[in-house]
């Protein structure tokens, strides 16, 4: 990982933990990747890009299950943490439209 990659990992960690939005965890086990950064209570795998062989492997591997946002060389900090916001609110757009849908029927 380069200075620069860190530098954008630890604005994301930095605004999870602002805002209190969730835990996070270097994430270690379960399926057989290995994202750099894993938020469990949204399922969202974060992981730098190694390339775009790789980056399609990972992809393929989590898409059915988590929500994966990479972090590419040529892209800004503003712009990462941009992602992850706009990834956030979807998902809990998502769960709004579930909640109300689940709330409509009974």
């Amino acid at each position: 990982m380069t200075r620069e990659q860190k530098e954008k990992m630890d604005v994301i960690i930095n605004f999870l933990r602002e805002n209190q939005i969730a835990s996070y965890l270097g994430y270690k086990g379960g399926i057989k990747v290995n994202p750099d950064l894993y938020i469990p209570k949204h399922k969202i795998m974060v992981k730098i890009s190694e390339g775009k062989e790789k980056d399609d492997i990972f992809f393929h591997k989590v898409k059915y299950k988590y929500h994966p946002l990479f972090i590419r060389e040529a892209e800004t900090k503003e712009f990462v943490l941009e992602k992850m916001q706009n990834l956030i609110i979807d998902l809990m757009k998502q769960k709004q439209k579930r909640y109300e849908k689940m709330k409509g029927n009974s």
